[in-house]
Formats: C-alpha cells, structure tokens, sequence
C-alpha cells in the first residue's frame, strides 16, 4: 500500500483541474481508472459536502487508503474494465454524475467507448475529463491517430462541446510522458 500516492499527472495541470473541480462542486463524481488512486485522493479530500464519489478500475492496489482520505463524502469502489458489461452497468447504474474523469485504457477504441458510455450520464453543467491528451513523444507505439484521449478531446470538439485544453506548454514539445488534460462542458 502507499498511503499517499503521487497523482500522474504534470501538477500545473492538476491544479488547474482540482481548482476546476472544487469549483464546481460536483455532487455525483465517477473516475474510470483509479490505479493506486493519486487523483482519487484528490476527488475524495476536495469534495463537496455529502459527494458520492465512484471509482472503477481492474485493481485497486491502494484500497486501505481510501478512508484515510474521506471527508464526509461516500466511496464506492469497483473491480472491472469499463470495456466489459460489468464495469459499463456498474458506471450507468450510478449515473447520473456532475463530474467523470477518464483515464483508464489509452487506447482510441476504448477511450472512444468510456466517452460513449459516460457523455450521456452527465448532467448538464457537468464536466467530462479526460487524461493525457498529449501523446509521449519519441514513442512509435503509440501514434497519434491511436492515441485515445486527444483524439476524442478533438472529435468531442468538432461536434460543437465547448472544451479546455489544460497544457503545461514546457512539455508540449518532445516530452517522454503522455500529458495533458482535457475539460469537456457539458
């Protein structure tokens, strides 16, 4: 267990989402890929009063953690793949959210069906997130037109949804890591 994992994401980008999402004041919050729960942490200390909060991953390595960082919102956890009809009942069976962050498989395929499956559960005003949205540079295996999180930020864009590209510029240009996060308005 870590007691308090590092989010992964670039933390001028993070603070400008968690400023986002205090801002907002989400009642109803769902993340699709929790890992050891660095920005979960953030969702469950920042959240509003009485927030109920749903997090769904394959694993959930860090689960003693949890509670240590409730303030007094509720928690329910979920083991799935949100590509499998486990995990997709188990997001629309607790929508609908005000606040959804994405980051789970990168893949354009699978982050294509997340937005698919969550969009329509978010209540107007609501907030969809997306992780990542900048592709890791020097990296073959993972090109662009594959690459899940941006290309859905554009097609969501193309479609008429107002979005936010959160962007630490100093790595927009030849970074190693996939960065980058997109707000989605709904």
């Amino acid at each position: 267990m870590i007691a308090n994992p590092e989010p992964l994401q670039v933390p001028a980008e993070l603070w400008q989402m968690v400023d986002l999402y205090v801002l907002s004041s989400p009642q109803r919050v769902l993340e699709v890929g929790t890992w050891q729960g660095g920005t979960l942490r953030e969702w469950l200390v920042n959240a509003a009063p009485e927030a109920e909060i749903f997090a769904l991953d394959l694993e959930h390595p860090n689960e003693d953690a949890y509670m240590d960082w409730m303030t007094d919102s509720t928690l329910t956890i979920y083991r799935a793949d949100s590509q499998e009809p486990a995990g997709r009942q188990f997001i629309v069976q607790n929508a609908p959210y005000d606040w959804v962050f994405i980051d789970a498989d990168h893949g354009y395929g699978c982050v294509s069906n997340d937005v698919q499956t969550c969009l329509p559960l978010i209540r107007e005003g609501g907030h969809l997130v997306l992780h990542d949205i900048v592709p890791p540079k020097g990296d073959s295996s993972w090109p662009y037109d594959w690459y899940g999180p941006g290309k859905c930020l554009d097609e969501l864009e193309a479609a008429g949804h107002r979005v936010k590209r959160i962007v630490d510029q100093r790595l927009s240009w030849g970074s190693a890591d996939a960065h980058g996060i997109g707000v989605v308005y709904l």
